[in-house]
């Protein structure tokens, strides 16, 4: 959108006088002590040891550099700020706007001042004057980043105060510096639809979508454009996946001030967003920190256990969890991982020991039913098994490995007939199910009890399969299955595949041999199925 320039001259010239003045008064203050706001300090009392010898030690050095009369304006305001960091940091927001006024009075040049004091302006929903210190920080030279971010600001705040031209005018200045960012397009997206201007809207929020598919706040707008435009299957498609999450500018100074966090809960946080990456390494550090700062929370000895059990350090893991225990036996997080844990160091009866303490408080969790009935398995109890896999189920129809590991559980005990109808009521429930369509085709192509094999069924189930998941085991069964059927040829082709399929993967040579084995079997045996 391009508008009139001659539209916004009396704002230029406006700012200009207005930056004339404050230099000005910058100038004159140098003369006589500029008035600076009180700092209404907050208690510190209830905070974590941490945190609060952070704010206090914070607060010491501030007055102790602002009580120094040799300190020139530019290091008094560079106090002022690093302490309105702090405050800021943890939601001290009064706190935290009366250091950044003083730090913007006494060096108004700094970016940061003036653009952490609109922030927090902006957040109080003091649009008017969060403008005032948003625009002097977008009159000092600094990088294009954030420029571009306090123009997206400025685009803010006039947004709220429905002053749709301003608004527009401001993102249109960061749309110049980086035309294809997501947050800037989703704007002009929101802006375009205010004004309604709906084919513009449904031009820029599609963009904005395809940069930020997560920014589901964005549909709504998008379904409602395309709604005006009577475009009512876009609309319904778009509206029924509505939600709450926008999409916002880099910004590199919150990230600072987000960074200065320390304390339990933060570290916490912290590592479990680590780990979610699968950044086991950095996720370990920041548990060992939350039990540094709270040694007498459980969570952290949990956290920290059960990253050491992915980084495959055992003791430490089992110590870490032994520990959570220890302060609280009760904690069925602990119990939970410590029952997996014992589960995968063949510890089968402690493991149906904690993941028992789990279920008898969380009854309807169908994944620790899946486990217990594991571990009952492997410790020779088929009984309880199958009670809790049949639980399982029950909670969660649609968790494959209940049904793949019951139907295992009765092929360990040669019941055949019973493996295969499991499977058969998985394969009715889930029919798309690969896992449970895979093992079915196997079973019925190859199961020890001849008069259950039917390698036309098995055939018929796999090509299914294949067109999903065409890897190499699939293609094994698929050759045993036609071997079953007596098509010798067609078993040598397909096993030919699977070894192609298992090549292009780069599976090991006892892979690769295991199935030159099959080949040659089929090849020259009579009949061709396996025993």
């Amino acid at each position: 959108m391009n508008l009139s320039t001659q539209h916004f001259k009396p704002r230029i010239i406006l700012l200009f006088i207005f930056c004339f003045a404050f230099s000005t008064a910058v100038v004159n203050s140098q003369e006589t002590t500029p008035k600076l706001m009180p700092i209404p300090h907050p208690k510190l009392d209830h905070l974590e040891k941490e945190i609060f010898d952070q704010l206090s030690q914070g607060r010491q050095t501030m007055e102790k550099h602002i009580a120094n009369p040799e300190l020139d304006g530019v290091n008094r305001a560079l106090a002022y700020g690093k302490l309105g960091h702090l405050y800021h940091t943890y939601d001290f927001d009064d706190a935290a706007e009366a250091c950044y006024y003083n730090a913007a009075l006494l060096h108004p040049t700094v970016y940061r001042w003036n653009y952490c004091m609109g922030y927090i302006l902006e957040d109080k929903g003091d649009m008017q004057s969060a403008l005032v210190y948003y625009k002097r920080a977008r009159s000092i030279q600094v990088t294009s980043d954030l420029v571009y971010l306090v123009n997206i600001r400025i685009g803010d705040c006039y947004k709220a105060l429905n002053q749709l031209d301003n608004a527009g005018y401001a993102y249109e200045l960061a749309e110049e510096i980086l035309p294809e960012g997501a947050s800037i397009l989703a704007r002009l997206g929101e802006l375009a639809f205010a004004r309604k201007e709906y084919e513009r809207a449904v031009g820029y929020l599609t963009l904005a979508l395809e940069k930020a598919p997560g920014a589901n706040k964005l549909h709504y707008p998008l379904a409602m454009s395309y709604r005006r435009l009577g475009k009512m299957d876009l609309a319904k498609d778009h509206l029924a996946r509505r939600g709450k999450v926008g999409v916002q500018p880099p910004d590199p100074l919150l990230d600072k001030i987000a960074g200065l966090k320390r304390g339990f809960r933060v570290y916490i946080l912290q590592g479990k967003k680590a780990f979610s990456a699968k950044r086991y390494e950095e996720a370990l550090e920041y548990f060992k920190r939350a039990v540094a700062s709270n040694p007498e929370d459980p969570s952290g000895h949990v956290n920290l256990g059960t990253t050491y059990v992915f980084l495959k350090d055992y003791d430490s893991g089992r110590k870490s969890l032994e520990k959570a225990l220890e302060l609280d036996p009760d904690n069925l997080t602990a119990h939970y991982n410590m029952g997996e844990f014992c589960f995968y160091a063949e510890e089968f009866d402690k493991a149906v020991h904690h993941l028992g303490v789990f279920i008898k408080h969380t009854p309807d969790d169908a994944y620790a039913h899946l486990m217990i009935a594991n571990a009952y398995r492997m410790n020779r109890q088929p009984d309880e098994a199958r009670q809790h896999y049949k639980k399982a189920i029950e909670l969660d129809v649609s968790l494959e490995h209940a049904w793949v590991n019951l139907s295992t559980l009765f092929l360990d005990y040669q019941a055949y007939h019973e493996a295969i109808q499991i499977l058969e009521a998985g394969y009715e429930k889930l029919p798309h199910n690969v896992m449970i369509a895979h093992q079915l085709a196997r079973y019925l192509a190859m199961v020890p009890e001849k008069k259950l094999r039917n390698g036309a069924r098995a055939a018929t189930i796999l090509e299914k399969v294949i067109e999903k998941h065409p890897d190499y085991d699939v293609l094994k069964s698929m050759a045993i299955a036609k071997a079953e059927q007596g098509d010798c040829a067609q078993a040598v082709s397909w096993i030919e595949k699977a070894i192609q399929a298992a090549r292009q993967d780069s599976l090991s040579e006892d892979v690769i041999n295991s199935l030159n084995r099959n080949m040659a079997h089929f090849k020259t045996a009579k009949p061709c199925s396996l025993p």
